[in-house]
């Protein structure tokens, strides 16, 4: 048949991709059920990284241990606002703040804190979807990052095993002023979240790695909260998603750290700006509550709602095609951690 002839039997490009990613699947299948066995595990994160996410961990629980939940909940406010500082500062030397940034940035502002100002409060429900909004835009960021800082693509079993913690985040947040009546079926729910991972990942015909042992450890501590709040004992809200927040700051801080320390240059680029950055934020909050006249500095960055307010533009200006291809949404894979020389919080 000639090539004329081949291209008018062509079916349409989508029925052709789709048959292409078929036949794909058919051959990897194949090769798969060829292939010698797999391990019953891989080590999939290095040693470096391990002591990343545990020495953050570590440090987020000592804050827990040693304040109570609205303090807790402060420094989440505070630190938060040296974050979106310190990622200001990292777009810069990133070379990403030009005047497309700046138009894009004065647009958002405008619109996140113009539209809250301009809504009518109905009682607390504003703020109630402001939070909310709010909540499950960064918990999703956060998903994101992590396996951005790990410098891999999800795989569908790890998107899975990661929902309970997104769901429990969430509940947590929605359901704060209601109680938790509900919490034995969200217990059910995270655990057979976890159980459809498990059946997936047998599905992929891979080992178990240490990045499925890490999302596990964050969603079944997520699962516990939940059985806790079930039978009575409930973690206080503030602690909860204070934790998860300031875990998600120190995961960067620890992030940064590692790949800068051996660089002294690059250290200073980074430390140094991130220390001040931190200090800047505690000294404006402390001299916020301190002299009467500086009042309008709390209630503009440091207050609950503003501190929603500019959460969403810190997520807004932070959005990255990596975060697409991270969780799969986007086409090209993730295949290396990100460099030392472009952080982007």
């Amino acid at each position: 048949m000639s090539e004329c002839a081949n291209r008018a039997w062509e079916p349409a490009p989508v029925l052709r991709n789709i048959y292409f990613v078929f036949l794909s699947l058919q051959e990897e299948k194949t090769n798969m059920s060829a292939a010698a066995p797999l391990p019953a595990f891989s080590a999939d994160m290095s040693f470096r990284q391990i002591a990343e996410k545990s020495v953050s961990a570590l440090i987020v629980l000592g804050f827990l241990l040693a304040t109570d939940p609205r303090q807790m909940f402060l420094c989440m406010i505070v630190l938060g606002q040296a974050h979106f500082f310190i990622a200001y500062y990292m777009q810069y030397k990133a070379g990403k703040v030009d005047a497309g940034y700046v138009r894009r940035y004065i647009a958002a502002a405008l619109f996140i804190f113009g539209t809250y100002q301009a809504v009518p409060d109905f009682g607390i429900i504003k703020f109630e979807v402001l939070k909310d909004v709010t909540g499950l835009w960064f918990i999703i960021h956060m998903v994101g990052d992590e396996f951005f800082l790990l410098g891999r693509r999800a795989r569908k079993s790890q998107v899975l095993a990661f929902l309970p913690a997104i769901m429990m985040f969430s509940w947590y947040n929605l359901a704060a002023p209601f109680g938790h009546p509900y919490a034995a079926y969200v217990t059910v729910v995270m655990a057979g979240f976890l159980i459809s991972a498990a059946m997936q990942r047998k599905e992929e015909a891979r080992p178990l790695t240490a990045t499925d042992l890490y999302i596990h450890v964050l969603s079944l501590a997520s699962i516990t909260v939940a059985g806790m709040a079930a039978m009575g004992v409930k973690v206080p809200v503030e602690s909860f998603l204070s934790f998860v927040i300031i875990f998600h700051y120190f995961n960067w801080y620890a992030f940064a750290f590692t790949r800068y320390a051996t660089h002294p240059r690059r250290m200073q680029v980074f430390f140094y700006p991130a220390m001040a950055c931190n200090l800047l934020a505690i000294g404006l909050y402390a001299v916020s509550v301190t002299l009467a006249p500086f009042s309008f500095i709390h209630s503009t960055f440091f207050a609950v709602d503003s501190f929603y307010q500019w959460t969403l533009l810190h997520l807004f200006v932070t959005l990255r095609q990596e975060d697409f291809q991270a969780i799969g949404l986007a086409r090209k894979p993730l295949l290396h951690a990100p460099s030392a020389q472009a952080l982007d919080y």
